[in-house]
């Protein structure tokens, strides 16, 4: 079995959250990203407006959301307005947030006991 989630990475700057996971799991998340106390992803490097974007994640996409703070780019080319957003770098200021997405795989459940496993030496007798 399968479950994708999305991963949100801290790749340059600081914080005290450095990622975050957003899963199917999680129907609604807002996080407001900048150098105020008040945003509630805080990264502070240096050029990180007070309240620089925002990240929309609705339980199966992550949109980005320019809040007019300038010097916002994703994959390397300037950002406004907003954009559904998936395996991309966003940089503002001189921080760097890494969007990824990472697939879990769930091993099958496997009854040990009933494994069907050949002769260590090719025959049901001892090795001589």
């Amino acid at each position: 079995m399968q479950d994708s989630t999305l991963s949100m990475r801290l790749v340059r700057g600081d914080s005290t959250h450095h990622s975050f996971c957003l899963g199917t799991s999680i129907p609604r998340a807002i996080f407001r990203v900048g150098s105020a106390l008040e945003c509630n992803w805080r990264v502070t490097a240096p050029g990180v407006a007070p309240h620089h974007f925002m990240l929309l994640w609705n339980g199966r996409t992550l949109t980005v959301i320019d809040v007019g703070a300038g010097d916002l780019w994703v994959d390397n080319q300037a950002f406004r307005l907003s954009a559904v957003v998936n395996f991309c770098q966003i940089s503002f200021g001189s921080a760097i947030i890494s969007i990824e997405q990472v697939i879990r795989v769930t091993p099958l459940e496997q009854d040990y006991d009933t494994l069907v496993c050949p002769p260590l030496f090719g025959s049901d007798t001892e090795p001589q």
